[in-house]
């Protein structure tokens, strides 16, 4: 009899979602570690959300695509929300998986 090879669960892709999810937390805290919240910190994620929503509407997930948008806009109109704002968008995320 061959021997066969076990595959490993680990060595799986993350989801579109945990990846985007992934860059938005790192994001949010390099902005901690830094310690301060400037205008180009917030425009930064501003075109990282952007991105984001390309890639959920190429994969289907509109509305999850929707709340990214919303969050843009959000900190687009005024960039001094983009802590709450991130932080709720992960809770939206987090919803998902539950």
């Amino acid at each position: 009899m061959d021997k066969v090879s076990v595959l490993n669960k680990e060595t799986r892709l993350p989801s579109l979602v945990d990846s985007l999810q992934n860059g938005l937390i790192d994001g949010y805290n390099a902005v901690a570690d830094a310690g301060i919240l400037k205008e180009h910190n917030a425009y930064t994620m501003v075109g990282y959300l952007a991105a984001s929503i390309i890639a959920l509407k190429c994969a289907g997930n509109f509305k999850l695509a929707q709340s990214f948008d919303q969050t843009a806009q959000k900190i687009s109109v005024n960039w001094k929300v983009f802590q709450t704002e991130v932080q709720n968008l992960n809770e939206i995320i987090n919803k998902l998986e539950q």
